[in-house]
């Protein structure tokens, strides 16, 4: 097995997420979005990404805005609805 990379995705909003790439040593057979569940941290995932690696697939996990590794230092002042989520975090892992 492989270990994943850090991965940095933009949102239309400017907003940084923060994610791994699971990525196979042959050409992948596909790429698996693990969009999370809500509030649930990418680690969760990493053992079935790991699998889908193992498997000949990409696999792409991902923190929303406001949550582990996509968490700001602070979160006084933040400003996040769960259709952010929706509509720009998911916008941007899908592009």
């Amino acid at each position: 097995m492989l270990p994943s990379s850090q991965i940095e995705i933009r949102c239309q909003d400017g907003f940084l997420l923060r994610g791994q790439c699971w990525q196979p040593d042959v050409p992948p057979k596909g790429i698996v979005l693990l969009h999370p569940a809500t509030g649930v941290p990418q680690g969760l995932y990493a053992g079935f990404a790991a699998y889908l690696q193992s498997r000949g697939f990409a696999a792409i996990s991902y923190d929303y805005r406001g949550i582990g590794l996509s968490r700001p230092a602070s979160l006084r002042g933040f400003q996040c609805q769960m259709l952010d989520w929706a509509l720009l975090d998911v916008e941007a892992v899908m592009a």
